[in-house]
């Protein structure tokens, strides 16, 4: 058992450092588009133009372009232009590292940072991540800020990565941190991957106490990126709230974006995921009716608005307690989770509690951190089999025994005891809406709120990323 033990610590850890090495490249990104001209400075730029012209200059200057050609000071250069340097060079008062390029993108002067990926990282993870968060969750965000830059250079044209939301937000030095940096440099070159590729990553602020399936949100099936429940539970400032909007502005926004169904009078859920998130909306005004996706309408109406889409409009939700390590319950008459109950074939069941734990840990009753705990405690495999066995037939059992005073093995998950949420498909009529809803975000991969969770609770990056992205 022992040997089996290390074969799955081993997995998680390559999860995150496979091939380490291979991405330590530099990336592209876009820090300005338009330039009419801003002010330059650093030690030693080397100046380097289409035309092969080479200049060295030291200080600060105002920089301007006119028919192709950059004005430093009083020499012209012919766009494109390099400026490197092996100081740091700052653009209109923002330093970077690497090297920056003048070039005439889409009929105008465009600023494009060359940098190292780990700087790269470091100007990144500020924007998506508290400096004063746990240690271990900026690993985690690192890791995954990376992947993204990695699987998605040469998104644009000219660049491999804007600076903005679009992509991800990239503030050169000024965002670095020595908490920042060192989350960076604990983690450099570490990448997810599947099948050997780069993953598809995502990450949102707070799952309101479950992530959910890519197809969900985009429509698109991806296997790692599944419905999970929160292991252990938190409240974010955005983990309960409410918004009300009044009936004119949703039909005026509707009809902008080519929904034309009159005047809406009613609002009403009609299929939900497993997380309890909203799938298909139906919506009816003076003029008929038609349905929408959650994602849709959300993005519709303002993601600042409708924070996610777990939202219901009979206002119990906001201020009902998650069930962790269960998904919550719908309506009749909506598509109903399958978080309890697994079905299985019996037979093929290993004799010896332990191979019972492996097998059911195979067949998705128990998660990977569950199956380490378990086997670090061979004295309770006969406790932790009836556990599994419970689950199978739709029952909740705690994974501890009522008489044990806690472990100290704070990767695992725990089964938390709280009321259970129902999600209601109530529909919603009148002169406003008020939605009563649960996180922020697309709701897909790394939940942000939740990664910060457990990295305070002990679990150390690769186990969040493990959680996030099974």
């Amino acid at each position: 058992m022992e040997k089996l033990k290390l074969i799955i610590l081993t997995l998680l850890l390559l999860l995150c450092a496979s091939n380490a090495d291979a991405y330590r490249g530099s990336v592209s990104v876009l820090i300005q588009s338009g330039a009419s001209g801003g002010t330059l400075s650093g030690d030693g730029m080397k100046f380097s133009d289409s035309s092969g012209q080479a200049s060295v200059l030291t200080g600060t200057f105002a920089v301007q372009h006119n028919d192709g050609m950059l004005i430093v000071a009083d020499k012209t250069f012919a766009i494109p232009v390099l400026v490197e340097s092996a100081q740091p060079i700052s653009w209109n008062g923002i330093s970077y590292h690497g090297s920056l390029n003048f070039l005439n993108l889409q009929s105008s002067v465009s600023i494009i940072n060359i940098v190292d990926m780990e700087s790269y990282i470091k100007g990144v993870l500020r924007s998506e991540m508290s400096p004063s968060w746990h240690i271990e969750a900026l690993k985690a965000q690192a890791v995954v800020a990376r992947t993204y830059a990695v699987s998605a250079m040469g998104k644009h044209s000219g660049y491999d990565l804007c600076s903005s939301t679009h992509c991800q937000v990239y503030k050169g030095m000024k965002a670095e941190t020595a908490k920042i940096n060192e989350a960076v440099e604990a983690t450099a070159g570490q990448i997810l991957l599947w099948n050997g590729q780069p993953a598809s990553v995502f990450y949102h602020t707070d799952s309101g106490g479950m992530v959910t399936a890519s197809s969900s949100v985009w429509g698109s099936s991806i296997p790692y990126l599944v419905p999970r429940a929160e292991p252990i539970p938190y409240t974010g400032p955005n983990t309960n709230w409410q918004c009300t909007i009044p009936m004119t502005y949703i039909s005026d926004k509707l009809a902008a974006n080519g929904i034309s169904v009159g005047a809406v009078s009613m609002l009403t859920p009609q299929t939900r995921d497993e997380s309890g998130r909203v799938l298909t909306l139906e919506i009816t005004g003076t003029s008929g009716k038609t349905t929408v996706s959650g994602h849709k309408f959300r993005t519709i109406i303002g993601a600042d608005k409708i924070r996610s889409t777990m939202f219901e409009f009979s206002g119990g939700m906001a201020s009902q307690p998650y069930v962790y390590g269960t998904a919550p319950q719908v309506s009749a008459g909506t598509q109903k989770p399958t978080a309890t109950g697994v079905k299985i074939n019996k037979a093929s069941m290993p004799k010896t509690s332990e191979d019972k734990l492996v097998w059911l840990t195979k067949n998705n009753v128990f998660t990977t951190r569950e199956l380490m705990e378990m086997l670090s405690k061979p004295d309770k495999a006969d406790y932790y089999v009836k556990v599994g066995m419970a689950r199978v037939e739709g029952k909740t059992i705690p994974l501890q025994q009522p008489n044990e005073t806690g472990s100290n093995d704070k990767t695992s998950d725990k089964t938390v005891y709280a009321q259970q949420i129902t999600m209601s498909n109530n529909s919603a009529a009148g002169g406003s809406v008020t939605f009563s809803g649960r996180g922020w975000g697309h709701g897909v991969g790394l939940s942000q709120y939740g990664a910060k969770t457990l990295a305070e609770n002990g679990w150390p990056y690769v186990n969040i990323l493990a959680h996030y992205f099974p």
